[in-house]
């Protein structure tokens, strides 16, 4: 599904969720206020999962990521209403509460949305068309 280049460039995405992901956790474990930091445990193994996957072409990991990348067109569409609507946001000051600034959250999350429709662009267009067949009509 993914040549050589592409499986790398998505596996560097997941591997990066990866690290975002123990990073958030470990704010979470030193800020109380910020809610559970066990959630954290089901990106990180999805997304090592799926890295180590995509980097070995398994099928069923590449499917799964094509779809997850596709749907970063929403997380595009929210981020971009996030940033519409900033001074609104509950979710601004729970992420000030951590130590992070919102703005550069947002962004960050914009960029590797941005990322991950380009990485799903490439991907669709590179998959290989279905051979046509011509049907012969047979006259009796």
């Amino acid at each position: 599904m993914f040549d050589r280049r592409q499986r790398r460039s998505v596996a560097l995405v997941c591997f990066g969720g990866v690290m975002l992901s123990v990073w958030g956790a470990t704010l979470a474990a030193s800020h109380p206020a910020a809610g559970p930091w066990l959630v954290f445990l089901i990106p990180i193994i999805g997304l090592t999962v799926l890295g180590v996957g995509t980097l070995r072409g398994v099928h069923w990991a590449q499917s799964i990521v094509i779809v997850g990348l596709g749907g970063q067109i929403f997380g595009v569409i929210g981020v971009v209403w996030e940033l519409a609507h900033f001074s609104e946001s509950s979710e601004a000051a729970k992420v000030l509460s951590l130590g992070v600034d919102p703005l550069l959250g947002l962004l960050t999350n914009l960029a590797i949305c941005l990322v991950c429709v380009a990485l799903f662009v490439r991907a669709v267009l590179r998959l290989p068309s279905a051979p046509s067949r011509t049907f012969q009509r047979r006259t009796w």
